[in-house]
């Protein structure tokens, strides 16, 4: 079974340099910190990926991603670094040597280019699924748990 975070390099394959990895462990820490107790682990369990199973550690991943995606796709739609938004903007090439980043635009029909904000709604789908799978409800599914029944909010 892969890592927590080699799951979410596989869910986010564009996340290579190393600032992003620093980024990664970060955003790991604070997705097993805010599962902590849906997930019903201690304090010397939380960040131990051993104490996990491993859909609990898809969870972990799914999670991650998604934060990460939702940040990515705000920077698509706000601009960054004194740059304006451009929403159709993907990574061309990244190289993690001397942290370089190519950015393109895609230039045709033919070309398939997911927004983050797709990745982010796919990505949030896949942890609803997951965390009903676990029995937890989580708030950005829009559910409410009743006994073991979980309700999704279908029109949110």
């Amino acid at each position: 079974m892969a890592t927590i975070k080699e799951s979410v390099y596989d869910f986010l394959p564009f996340f290579k340099s190393p600032d992003q990895d620093i980024q990664i462990d970060r955003e790991i820490e604070r997705t097993q910190i805010l599962l902590q107790t849906p997930l019903k682990k201690d304090d010397m369990q939380v960040h131990d990926e051993g104490q996990y199973t491993k859909l609990e550690n898809l969870l972990v991943a799914q999670y991650t991603a998604y934060v990460l995606a939702n940040r990515q796709a705000l920077r698509n739609t706000a601009g960054e670094e004194g740059n304006a938004p451009n929403p159709a903007r993907y990574v061309k090439k990244a190289e993690a040597g001397s942290v370089s980043t190519e950015f393109t635009e895609p230039s045709s029909k033919n070309s398939l280019v997911l927004s983050a904000e797709v990745v982010e709604k796919n990505l949030k789908d896949a942890v609803c699924i997951t965390a009903a799978e676990l029995g937890v409800s989580l708030k950005i599914c829009g559910c409410v748990t009743d006994t073991s029944t979980i309700y999704f909010n279908v029109y949110q």
